[in-house]
Parts: structure tokens; C-alpha cells; sequence
């Protein structure tokens, strides 16, 4: 049950491209047993150590071990595979799907930027349809950058928010998603869909250049914080879901550090 209800909150459908989803380590799911589960932005030796102590079997997690096959990969992804193996745990890989997904990471990064969600944003290329976040518009007509970023900041506990673009413009049509940005070859269908902002985890120095040129604003309120509310929400909605079974939130801390 755990394993469906997981694939209709987030069906794979909804991921941009090939990538890791459902499960990445263990045998094929049994929801029997399955009475303590734990959530967390990424899978590392700390969070397994952690989901041992609370006996948890399975760890719902937004990042998976590693991105690339599963055939070849350093030693530490090695010691991290084999404590989930001696733990008896398995992991879930939620990842992109679950950026796209009502309730789902982009939602909750609109919520504390004050952004009211409409619906997915969907481009189609090569016969085939993309979701590449979700899109809405500000609570309050005539809200600048300026004060989403003055929102995000106060609601997501930052010291800073990076933008690309004019704090002082009118934010319309919005864009969001949580973690990593949009690419710039994706510019021109945002804006012909009528959106003039994009908030996101972070953006390059080089989107930045082509965002501006294109009179495109960009808002980056980092990897780490945007995602990290939306596996929060996911806790809560499976919490209620299955009220005789516990599931855990494990929080990480912040890979990128400012000094």
C-alpha cells in the first residue's frame, strides 16, 4: 500500500527525464512490518545510523544513493549500500516526480514565497510532454521581486536570496520549482506561456546572463531550502494516510556552507 500510495502522490510521469525513482536498494517492497518509516532529503550514513535507531525498514528519500548506475560507485556510496544491508533497510527514491506533484516540493516552495499554484507547467518536445515545475501567481497583484524575496527570506530563514534580473518588476505569471533551476534552453517556452519570473533552488552564472537579456527574473532561495519543506509536507500527508504507522522526519543539514 505504502509503495502505491507513494507513486500516486508522485507518479513517475511527472520526472523530466530517466533518472532514479522508486525503489533504488532492496528486494521488492513488502508493506507488511513496514510500521516505522523514515523521510529525508538525501540517504546518507547519518540518516541510515539514525533510521536504524528508530527500527525504521524503509527510508522514503528525496535524493537516492547516487545518480549515475548502480554498477560502479565509490567507496562511499559502497559503505552506505552496505549498512542499509546489514540495517535490513530499504530505500525509496522520490526525487523529481515529487518536485511536479500537488503537495509536493515546488507547492511548498510557492506557499512561502506567497505564490497561489494553478496547475503542473508542461512543455512538449519530441512527441513527448515534460513537466518542468508548477505555476500560479502572487497572492497580491502588483508584487514585486523584491518582496517575494523578502518573503522567502522570512519564511525559509535565509540570510540571502540570489536574484537574476529587476527587484523593482512586477512578478505576473510564476514559475516554481524546488532544487535545481531551469535551463535556459527552456526560456523562451516560459515566456511565451506568459510567466516573467522563475523561483527556484539556484540558477548559474550563465542563466543569469540570458534570464536578463530576456527580461526573465530569476530567484534562487538555495538547493537545500526549497526542497527541504516539501519532504516535510510529505511526512505529514502519509501521517495522516496511515494513522497506525510512524513515520519519521530526518533532518540533514546544509551540504553548501557560507562563510
Amino acid at each position: 500500500m505504502l509503495k502505491e500510495k507513494l507513486e500516486k502522490l508522485a507518479p513517475k510521469n511527472l520526472e523530466f527525464s530517466d533518472e532514479t525513482y522508486g525503489l533504488q536498494f532492496g528486494s521488492l517492497m513488502k508493506d507488511q512490518n513496514l510500521h516505522n518509516i523514515a523521510i529525508s532529503l538525501e540517504c546518507d550514513k547519518e540518516v541510515i545510523m539514525k533510521a536504524r535507531k528508530l527500527k525504521s525498514h524503509i527510508i522514503i528519500s528525496h535524493h537516492g544513493l547516487t545518480d549515475q548506475s548502480m554498477t560502479y560507485f565509490n567507496d562511499g556510496i559502497y559503505n552506505e549500500i552496505k549498512l542499509l544491508s546489514l540495517s535490513d533497510i530499504k530505500l525509496f527514491v522520490i526525487h523529481r516526480p515529487w518536485h511536479n506533484a500537488k503537495g509536493g516540493i515546488s507547492d511548498n516552495l510557492a506557499k512561502q514565497a506567497g505564490i497561489n499554484i494553478e496547475g503542473t507547467f508542461r512543455i512538449s518536445k519530441n512527441e513527448r510532454t515534460y513537466s518542468l515545475g508548477r505555476f500560479g501567481f502572487p497572492y497580491q497583484e502588483n508584487t514585486s521581486v523584491e518582496s517575494i524575496c523578502t518573503t522567502l527570506k522570512r519564511n525559509l530563514r535565509l540570510s540571502f536570496i540570489q536574484i537574476a534580473g529587476n527587484p523593482k518588476k512586477t512578478v505576473k505569471k510564476v514559475l516554481v520549482k524546488g532544487g535545481t533551476g531551469i535551463e535556459s534552453r527552456h526560456f523562451i517556452d516560459i515566456i511565451r506561456a506568459g510567466c516573467n519570473t522563475i523561483i527556484s533552488g539556484e540558477f548559474t552564472y550563465q542563466e543569469a546572463q540570458i534570464a536578463k537579456k530576456m527580461d526573465l527574473n530569476l530567484i534562487a532561495a538555495s538547493h537545500y531550502s526549497s526542497e527541504k519543506h516539501g519532504m516535510e509536507n510529505l511526512q505529514k500527508i502519509l501521517s495522516l494516510e496511515f494513522p497506525r504507522d510512524n513515520f519519521y522526519f530526518i533532518e540533514t543539514a546544509e551540504p553548501v556552507l557560507i562563510i
